[in-house]
């Protein structure tokens, strides 16, 4: 089948195909069966769980897997239209990043069943999800190599603001107002409420994850790591389950005066 060469990674190279599909082939140094095999455990079970949901006259989902071919080291997968996340203009940012918000609520209400702990999505950063203005709908399309393991929702919310902040910065895109359209669309459709004790303990993986991520990568980034971790101390340590908070308790009061107003005679 003829097929044109869209993009390549550090770890495959993405196809899209005569019939409109798009093929991902891993590069044979890296692990490729593994990948293929866990691309193929993760996206069908994704689809099964959580499958399409409609919130607002929006549609959030993940991609849908078509087939795989081991012996190929390759997978095939549905072509989503719209844009890559981090290449979203600058004017519709804000609104992008508030659907990303809603998408991981939806996620973590559906997967966790609302609990600050359980099988939580792992990678979903600005390059793993595609947002459509046209037809509205947030697809995320890669859950990463990590998924299927368990651990707190305060990571999928630290590790999606760490890379809106790096990517948005290096681009001059407003991130502080990205981050904080992200933040309201999560407040909006999350059924759980804040919890301190597991946000810190989430925040406290999600630390040390990206401390051997950088150690792994080279000296120079592991010696700015401390920099990093400063600059971005009030916003994950105070900002971040304080503005949850505010949130919770605003959507609490709005519900109490409802209650009110419904029952007065």
């Amino acid at each position: 089948m003829k097929r044109e060469l869209l993009t390549r990674t550090n770890k495959a190279e993405f196809f899209l195909l005569a019939d409109g599909s798009l093929l991902k082939q891993y590069f044979p140094e890296r692990k490729p069966v593994e990948k293929v095999l866990q691309d193929q455990r993760s996206l069908q079970y994704l689809e099964d769980k959580f499958g399409e949901v409609c919130y607002e006259g929006w549609v959030y989902r993940t991609v849908k897997i078509l087939e795989t071919a081991v012996e190929e080291r390759s997978v095939r997968l549905e072509f989503v239209p719209g844009e890559v996340l981090s290449s979203v203009c600058k004017s519709n940012m804000k609104e992008a990043e508030y659907h990303c918000g809603i998408w991981l609520a939806l996620y973590h209400n559906k997967v966790l069943d609302g609990l600050s702990s359980g099988l939580i999505y792992w990678d979903f950063n600005v390059h793993n999800v595609i947002v459509d203005f046209e037809r509205r709908s947030v697809v995320a399309i890669d859950p990463g190599m990590s998924w299927g393991r368990t651990g707190y929702a305060s990571q999928d919310l630290v590790r999606h603001i760490h890379s809106c902040l790096v990517t948005l910065i290096a681009t001059r895109k407003s991130p502080p107002l990205a981050v904080v359209s992200f933040l309201n669309g999560y407040a909006l459709a999350t059924h759980a409420k804040p919890n301190l004790v597991t946000y810190y303990k989430g925040l406290w993986r999600e630390i040390r994850r990206q401390f051997y991520l950088y150690a792994r990568k080279s000296y120079v980034k592991l010696l700015l790591y401390p920099f990093i971790l400063a600059m971005t101390f009030p916003l994950y340590f105070c900002f971040v389950p304080g503005y949850l908070l505010l949130k919770d308790r605003g959507r609490s009061r709005s519900r109490r005066s409802r209650s009110l107003c419904d029952s007065t005679p």
